[in-house]
């Protein structure tokens, strides 16, 4: 009766520790859900925010109202943006591939929310994707930069040392 017991014991603690690791990867879920839809909505902030100053610059003297359709397109970039932005959270994918997804998807959101609203000929959208294309490098490759910097300067200025010794 003892052995069934623990049996019955051990069966437990089995499930309850599939269960935390169900737990914990619905919080990492809700996690990366959440910090996605605060990036889509601040970059909705920005785009919409530059749009409305360069209508008010460019219309000085009229006043400028925001269609309905241009403010949904600029939330559905942000969100694909912010979207392609979380692919750089998954650690098992190498970060070249990562930069190809995230350029994909950037490009494929600029495409349809911005070029093919506007109705121009296919020589404009090619010259407008070349030229994001030129931007999102530049971007890219300042942002690498800064960033192997900044790691190489939190590297360099660690000087922690251990205060415990592990035991074998």
């Amino acid at each position: 009766l003892h052995i069934i017991l623990e049996k019955k014991e051990y069966l437990w603690y089995i499930e309850w520790v599939y269960y935390r690791k169900e737990l914990t990867l619905i919080m990492e879920i809700n996690k990366l859900i959440k910090k996605t839809l605060s990036l889509a909505c601040i970059c909705f902030t920005a785009i919409t925010a530059v749009y409305m100053l360069i209508m008010n610059v460019v219309y000085v003297d009229q006043t400028v109202l925001v269609e309905a359709e241009k403010v949904l397109l600029f939330f559905v970039f942000s969100l694909l943006f912010a979207i392609a932005t979380a692919v750089f959270s998954i650690p098992q994918i190498h970060s070249a591939l990562k930069y190809t997804i995230h350029y994909i998807i950037c490009v494929f959101g600029f495409y349809t929310c911005f070029l093919l609203p506007t109705g121009m000929r296919d020589s404009f959208m090619i010259t407008g994707i070349i030229i994001f294309t030129i931007a999102y490098t530049l971007i890219s490759v300042l942002t690498t930069v800064f960033r192997s910097r900044l790691k190489a300067n939190r590297e360099k200025n660690d000087t922690y040392t251990a205060q415990f010794k592990k035991n074998k």
